[in-house]
C-alpha cells in the first residue's frame, strides 16, 4: 500500500489552518499528566491531527475500572502500567507522532524535578492526578515561564476545561465574519487616481455594469466632494449630506449608453421599466427621496448597500490600544527573556511584540494615526474578470508595500538590540502579522496561585456569575472545594463514604464563599449531595465532550489561530449546557 503524504493525510485541517498552523502542531511537544479517560480523549484529538510529540506522565496500573471508561485501554491491560498502555495505543493513531511516557510518580517529578516541564510546549493536567498543592507547585514553575497549563476534569456529569496562561498571542483570529479594509474615505494616489480615469458617460450598459462598486463609491465621492468645498478628506456625516451622497449615487443610473443619456432599461432590467419619453425619473424614481427608486444595475445596487464605507469614519480596533499601551513595557522584556533563555516562546514573544512595535510606528508615521497596514483582501463583487483582477492587484500590491515597511523597521529594532533578524523573524511571518493586524490581541489568565490565594479578590465578573446566575457557574465553587477536600483528606468527595463526605465537602464550600465575600447559602444541600454521590468517577461520554474541547483550545493555543476561551469553562451533562466564567 502507497504511503499517504502529508497533505493527503492533512488535507481537511490544512484549509482550517493552513501550512504555517500544521508547523506549529508539528513543532510541540506535549505533556499530558495523569492518562484517564479524559486525558487520553484530549490527546487523542491532538494525535491525529499531527503534533511533534507527546509525553505522558503517569504511575498508575490499569484497573478495571480503567477498561471500563477510557477506551484506549483493554481488560488484557489491566496491572500493565498505564501510561506505557495508552500511549502504545495512541501512537497506532498516528506513526508520524512521536510517543513516549514516564512511569514515575506525577507527584515526586513535581516535588524533585519540576524543571524538567520545562522542555514541552504545553502541560496538559488530567483529573486528579495532582493534588492541589502539587498543581500550585507546578504552576510556580510553568506560570513565569511562559507555558501554557490546562486542567481538564471528568467527575460524574460535570466537566471543568482551564487554561492557565499568562501571555497569549492571538495572530489570526479567523473572525466569522470577514473585514474589509478598502480605504474609500481616504484612498492612496494609486487607488485614487483608476476612480479617476473612468468615464462613465462614454460607456456601454454592459461595460458600465462591470465597474466595481468601489469604483463607483469613489467616483461618487469625488463628485459629492465636488458639490461641497471640495475638501479631499471630507465625507458625508449629516442626514442630509448622507441623502444628496445617495442621491448622485443613484444618478449613475443614467449612464450605459456610450454617449451618455439615459441607460438601457431593457438590457439591464427588463422592458417594463424602459422610459417611453425620455423622462430620468420614470426610471429612477424621484432622485431626491427614496426608496422608490429602480437600480438598473447590479453594481450600482451594491454600491447602495455600501454607501457607508464612503462615510465610514476610519478607526483603530479596540485591542489595538491595549497593544500599543503595553508595548512600551513587552518589547524590552522580551528582549531580556530572549537574551536569557533563546527558545521557541522567548522567540514569538520577542517578534510579536517587536511586530507590535513597529505596527504602532506605521500608525503613527503611515496611517494617519487610524490605519493599520492594509490586509489586501477585497470582497467578491460584480464585476467583470479583468477589472475585478485589476483592483484586487491594487490592493494586494499597497497590502505588500505596507508590510514592507513594517519589516524593514522590525529589522531596524532588532539590529538595535544586537540581535540578528534574520534569525528570529521572515518576511513572511511579518506579512502574516500585517494581513492579520485588525484582530491582533493578547490574553493573560492569573496563575493558579492567584487565583487560589485568599488574598487576592476574585473577578467581578466571577463574582457575578456565581451570585446572580447561579446554575452550572455554581460548579465552580464545588470544583474548588473538592479541591480543598482532596488536599486535606486525601481522596476525592464521596469515594470512600457519601454521607460521611457531605458535611466535610459542605465545610469547604462554605469556607470558600466565606473567602470570596459570598454568601455560604448560594451552593444547594443538593448540589453539595451530587458532587459526592460522583466521588470523583468518570464517564466516559462526559471525558469525551470535555476531552474535544480541551483539545480545541490547545489547538488554537499551539498555533496562535481563533481565540481560545481564556477562563474557565464549566459543562453539565445533565442539563447539557456550559458556562464561562473569569477567574
Amino acid at each position: 500500500m502507497a504511503a499517504i503524504s502529508k497533505s493527503e493525510r492533512y488535507d481537511r485541517q490544512l484549509r482550517m489552518w493552513g501550512a504555517a498552523g500544521q508547523e506549529a502542531l508539528e513543532s510541540a511537544h506535549v505533556c499530558l499528566i495523569g492518562s484517564q479517560a479524559v486525558g487520553t480523549e484530549l490527546l487523542k484529538n491532538l494525535v491525529l491531527p499531527g503534533i511533534g510529540a507527546f509525553t505522558i506522565l503517569d504511575d498508575a496500573k490499569v484497573s478495571a475500572a480503567d477498561s471500563g471508561t477510557n477506551f484506549f485501554i483493554h481488560t488484557a491491560d489491566v496491572g500493565k502500567n498505564r501510561a506505557e498502555v495508552t500511549s502504545r495505543y495512541l501512537s497506532e493513531l498516528n506513526p508520524n507522532v512521536a510517543a513516549d511516557y514516564d512511569q514515575r510518580s506525577p507527584s515526586s517529578v513535581v516535588s524533585e524535578d519540576a524543571a524538567c516541564f520545562l522542555q514541552f510546549s504545553i502541560v496538559i493536567v488530567a483529573n486528579h492526578a495532582l493534588s492541589l498543592s502539587e498543581l500550585l507547585a507546578l504552576d510556580r514553575v510553568l506560570f513565569p515561564a511562559g507555558i501554557p497549563l490546562v486542567i481538564a476534569r471528568a467527575n460524574g456529569f460535570i466537566g471543568l476545561l482551564q487554561l492557565v496562561n499568562p501571555q497569549h498571542f492571538v495572530i489570526e483570529a479567523k473572525p466569522d465574519f470577514p473585514v474589509f479594509q478598502l480605504r474609500i474615505s481616504e484612498p492612496w494616489p494609486e487607488l485614487e487616481a483608476i476612480a479617476n480615469s473612468l468615464q462613465p458617460e462614454t460607456m456601454t450598459s454592459q461595460q458600465f455594469s462591470h465597474v466595481p462598486y468601489i469604483l463607483l463609491l469613489l467616483r461618487c465621492l469625488k463628485l459629492w466632494r465636488s458639490e461641497t468645498d471640495g475638501t479631499a478628506e471630507r465625507v458625508p456625516t449629516t442626514k442630509e449630506e448622507k441623502a444628496r451622497f445617495q442621491a448622485l449615487l443613484a444618478e449613475f443610473n443614467l449612464f450605459g449608453r456610450g454617449g451618455g443619456g439615459v441607460a438601457d432599461a431593457e438590457d439591464c432590467a427588463g422592458g417594463e421599466n424602459r422610459p417611453q419619453d425620455g423622462n430620468s425619473a420614470e426610471v429612477l424614481g424621484d432622485t431626491a427621496g427614496s426608496a422608490a427608486r429602480i437600480m438598473l444595475y447590479e453594481n450600482l445596487e451594491a454600491a447602495t448597500k455600501n454607501a457607508y464605507r464612503a462615510w465610514a469614519e476610519p478607526s483603530l480596533p479596540y485591542q489595538f490600544d491595549g497593544l500599543r499601551e503595553s508595548v512600551h513595557a513587552e518589547f524590552p522584556r522580551a528582549i531580556e527573556q530572549y537574551r536569557k533563555r533563546d527558545c521557541k516562546r522567548t522567540r514569538d514573544a520577542l517578534v510579536f511584540w517587536t511586530i507590535a512595535r513597529a505596527l504602532a510606528e506605521f500608525v503613527t508615521e503611515q496611517g494617519s494615526g487610524v490605519h493599520l497596514p492594509l490586509p489586501g483582501n477585497i470582497p467578491d463583487m460584480t464585476a467583470d474578470t479583468q477589472s475585478y483582477l485589476a483592483l484586487q492587484k491594487l490592493y494586494h500590491t499597497k497590502a505588500e508595500e505596507d508590510s514592507a515597511w513594517v519589516y524593514a523597521r522590525v529589522q531596524e529594532h532588532l539590529a538595535a538590540a544586537d540581535i540578528d533578524a534574520a534569525t528570529v523573524v521572515t518576511e513572511e511571518v511579518v506579512k502574516r502579522h500585517c494581513r492579520n493586524a485588525y484582530f491582533l490581541d493578547v490574553l493573560r489568565t492569573p496563575s493558579l496561585s492567584d487565583e487560589h490565594s485568599s488574598e487576592v479578590t476574585p473577578s467581578e465578573e466571577l463574582l457575578d456569575s456565581i451570585k446572580n446566575e447561579g446554575g452550572d457557574a455554581l460548579f465552580y465553587v464545588l470544583f474548588r472545594a473538592s479541591e480543598r477536600f482532596a488536599d486535606r483528606y486525601g481522596r476525592q468527595p464521596g469515594a470512600v463514604d457519601m454521607e460521611a463526605d457531605i458535611p466535610l465537602l459542605q465545610e469547604q464550600v462554605s469556607c470558600l464563599l466565606t473567602d470570596m465575600n459570598l454568601p455560604t447559602h448560594l451552593v444547594s444541600e443538593d448540589l453539595i449531595h451530587e458532587m459526592c454521590r460522583y466521588g470523583g468517577a468518570e464517564l466516559h461520554s462526559v471525558a469525551a465532550f470535555v476531552g474535544g474541547l480541551g483539545s480545541q483550545e490547545v489547538v488554537k493555543l499551539l498555533t496562535h489561530q481563533y481565540t481560545p476561551i481564556n477562563s474557565v469553562l464549566l459543562y453539565n451533562g445533565m442539563t447539557n449546557s456550559s458556562v464561562v466564567v473569569q477567574p
